[in-house]
């Protein structure tokens, strides 16, 4: 079969499996970690959370041993709570393609990210709004951010935004963006939602009343850990109960896996 990545093409050899499109979200703590595998088995990590060996926990739980490799790794953006994990991830498994939004880090954690991944000969792309995956009947679309950026916003608000549609069933990956970005966001969407990954870990100054009651995602679901900073916020947690969203959050379920099918149905699981 083929794994289609903007301009590159890779070649996998993949079992057949039921169709489905798994999601997995890793606990983590405060930070990001999120599987992805498709009905075809391609697998999809997006970012990799705040420390060394979370996200290996998470991804042993739900790869048998034997199976080392990881299709695409996405980093949304170079803040140490996305991509501290990836370091163990390209050390533990082999990649097939870093797909990040081309801005780096002057922090030592990131060089050696950047490190790991020149010592791997990893190939690399940076993908903007316009820019599409696919891989069979799972098109990932990117939302934001636009290619010619202002250079001055912060790297939250230039995290990449992925939406991942199986025919009727779409999830929203917001990564740490805020309500400007969320706007934008939603004028993009044409069809219902059922899932999103909460913005910046219920942060107050995301998950606006405008993008909620514009989208009414079915499922939300918080990557959140102990933190100092309010998350997730009574005012985020209100607007999605008030939109009818069903809230799961990490810190309370632990590694969760949601399954969606082409007719938009969807079923979550709690693992241990």
């Amino acid at each position: 079969m083929i794994f289609f990545f903007a301009e590159v093409i890779i070649f996998i050899d993949l079992t057949s499996r039921p169709e489905v499109l798994s999601e997995y979200f890793l606990p983590v703590g405060e930070g990001d970690g999120e599987l992805i595998i498709t009905p075809s088995g391609a697998k999809i990590l997006i970012d990799g959370g705040p420390d060394s060996f979370s996200v290996l926990k998470g991804l042993e739980k739900i790869l048998s041993p034997y199976d080392r490799y990881i299709d695409a790794v996405v980093l949304t953006h170079p803040e140490a709570d996305h991509f501290t994990g990836l370091i163990n991830v390209f050390k533990r498994y082999k990649v097939g393609i870093f797909i990040s939004n081309g801005i780096i880090s002057d922090k030592d954690s990131f060089k050696n990210l950047s490190s790991v991944i020149a010592e791997n000969n990893l190939p690399s792309i940076s993908l903007f709004s316009g820019d599409e995956l696919r891989n069979g009947s799972v098109l990932v679309r990117v939302l934001s951010p636009n290619a010619n950026r202002n250079k001055s916003v912060s790297l939250n608000e230039s995290a990449l935004v992925l939406d991942i549609e199986f025919g009727e069933s779409r999830s929203l990956f917001m990564s740490d963006v805020g309500s400007a970005v969320e706007k934008s966001v939603a004028s993009n969407i044409y069809k219902p939602v059922s899932l999103i990954k909460v913005a910046h870990h219920g942060s107050k100054n995301s998950s606006s009343r405008y993008f909620l009651e514009t989208l009414h995602p079915e499922l939300a679901v918080i990557e959140v850990g102990k933190n100092n900073y309010g998350h997730p916020s009574f005012e985020t947690i209100d607007r999605l109960k008030e939109n009818g969203a069903e809230i799961f959050r990490t810190d309370q379920v632990g590694l969760l896996e949601v399954t969606l099918k082409e007719n938009g149905r969807l079923e979550v699981f709690k693992m241990k």
